[in-house]
């Protein structure tokens, strides 16, 4: 049946077409002349068109633009896709879940369009045959074509050609007459006169003195050593991987340079070992290898000589940053474990803020017996929180007229379904301005939460089961990880300290099941939920001697 306009008559299709290219070097000329011929043949009128460079079809579905396009099928103006074939839309070939992206156009009863297969309705037993036809002939293709490269890569590694993997630190990969091959960088590191082999030499003769990972990576970036750059995780707009530039060296790299065989001239990719030119000494290699071997064992078993109980939840008042664990070693191996401010100068490690620190045997007791007494006590809660929102609304303003609008809307939107299902409204357009109104619903309910309204206060029956939720408060736990799974259940917690005063700051999550009326509301035709959070939130002010 062919689409119809506002009034009622029938009306040309409108698509989006979708135009994608594994790799750059795929000619897209073909597919926007392909876009031609369906205007053409089927009488569709284009919205816009998608081109995706570099996508390969195994990567479609998490695609964000292509997450795009399935979002937009929901839309009455919109009545399917316009593809020069099927195997453009996707590959199945490591997961068959990539299919579930054809549901999209069953839920919402769109179409596909293609220059190979004609018009396809994947909600008729024809486009669904279609689908699958296509899907595993493309799938097929594709598995084929990975036979191909991975048994001729083998071949190529036999014989002594490396692959495209990029060169460590201190190499660069050059292709010869007989294909690509690494070879010793000769060039300067980021500091004049010290060579990217000699910061490899380097490495590797602190490792064997016994310096551990931390203290070769604090030393390269006192330095002002860089690491190399590196290519790294996918970017979603673009599909195409983020080139980092060189910067600050991490554990992980050096552990990835320490290693690594190929700086004693065995180059290692997919179980072969090729040979190139060595930076190290097989002999130098070996021995590392075994100080790394042997390195973890050491720790191994050894239980902490301190568990921070406030880690990531302790702040600096004076500055906002958050404030880390300190050790505290003393000369004669005693450790006093306090948390100080965690504001420093990346490179040298320099302490930028002047906040002195405290105790952690102070802090963590006076932090942790104010935080049980509040959530095992829940009338005292629960004053607390009448308090908090009394506060808040007397410092706030425009409340009134958010919560005015709120209420105007959910009116709105229920007055509206109500007349779809009763088919006094017309479908197509009520829906769009359903989904209009529950868009600007989820603005300001979430203006109104930023801005510490609730749409309720919890009940003295909510209040307690929200406490008894969390804990029993018969018994105080006493273990580390029971203490600091009970901070972890609190919702946004915080805690700030600075001489002495100690501010924490939190909410208890409601019940789901005891949320109370009209705080969770779903819009049943659509089946798109929205929800107003609940929280008891709490603030305590404490002293540190």
């Amino acid at each position: 049946m062919a689409p119809l306009n506002p009034a009622g008559k029938p009306r040309r299709p409108n698509i989006i077409m979708v135009i994608r290219v594994s790799t750059d070097r795929q000619d897209m000329a073909r597919q926007r002349a392909d876009q031609k011929k369906l205007e053409q043949r089927f009488g569709l009128d284009v919205v816009r068109t998608l081109e995706l460079h570099g996508i390969s079809g195994t990567e479609t579905l998490g695609n964000r633009q292509m997450q795009q396009v399935l979002d937009e099928m929901s839309s009455p103006d919109i009545d399917g896709i316009g593809l020069s074939a099927l195997d453009r839309l996707l590959r199945p070939a490591k997961r068959f879940g990539q299919t579930a992206m054809l549901d999209t156009f069953i839920d919402e009863k769109k179409k596909i369009w293609t220059v190979r297969e004609g018009e396809v309705d994947p909600n008729t037993d024809e486009g669904k045959g279609k689908c699958w036809q296509a899907m595993g002939q493309a799938s097929a293709e594709l598995l084929e074509l990975a036979r191909r490269s991975r048994d001729q890569r083998i071949e190529n590694l036999k014989a002594g050609i490396l692959g495209n993997a990029s060169a460590p630190y201190g190499y660069v990969s050059v292709r010869g007459p007989e294909g690509r091959m690494v070879a010793i960088d000769t060039g300067m590191s980021s500091v004049e006169g010290i060579t990217k082999r000699q910061v490899v030499e380097m490495v590797y003769g602190w490792r064997r003195q016994g310096w551990k990972t931390s203290k070769i990576v604090r030393t390269l970036n006192e330095r002002g050593i860089l690491s190399a750059g590196s290519w790294g995780k996918k970017d979603p707009e673009t599909g195409r991987a983020r080139w980092n530039p060189p910067g600050l060296w991490v554990p992980q790299t050096v552990l990835q340079m320490l290693r690594n065989s190929t700086y004693c001239g065995r180059r290692k990719e997919w179980g072969h070992v090729i040979a190139c030119e060595a930076i190290l000494s097989v002999e130098l290699w070996e021995e590392v290898q075994r100080i790394n071997d042997t390195s973890p064992a050491r720790t191994t078993g050894r239980p902490p000589v301190h568990q921070y109980l406030l880690a990531h939840y302790l702040f600096c008042a004076k500055c906002r940053s958050r404030m880390k664990s300190n050790p505290g070693q003393k000369p004669n191996g005693k450790h006093i474990p306090n948390y100080k401010c965690g504001r420093q100068e990346p490179r040298t490690r320099k302490q930028l803020c002047s906040a002195p620190q405290v105790r952690c045997e102070s802090i963590e007791f006076i932090a942790w017996r104010a935080v049980w007494s509040h959530i095992t006590q829940w009338k005292l809660l629960l004053a607390g929180t009448k308090a908090y929102y009394a506060a808040r609304e007397q410092n706030t303003t425009g409340t009134a007229k958010l919560e005015k609008e709120a209420a105007a809307l959910e009116k709105s939107i229920d007055g509206m379904q109500y007349m779809v299902e009763k088919g006094a409204a017309d479908p197509v357009k009520t829906t769009g301005k359903i989904l209009a109104a529950q868009k600007r619903l989820r603005a300001v309910q979430a203006e109104l939460k930023e801005a510490g309204k609730v749409v309720f206060i919890p009940s003295e029956r909510q209040a307690m089961a929200a406490c008894r939720r969390l804990t029993d408060p018969k018994n105080e736990p006493i273990r580390f990880d029971h203490r600091r799974s009970i901070l972890e259940s609190i919702q946004d917690l915080r805690m700030e300290y600075l001489e002495g005063e100690l501010t924490i700051e939190g909410a208890i999550p409601m019940p789901s099941a005891n949320a109370g009326a009209g705080s969770d509301k779903s819009n049943s035709s659509l089946g798109r939920p929205y929800t107003c959070s609940v929280i008891i939130p709490f603030r305590i002010k404490e002293r540190i001697a």
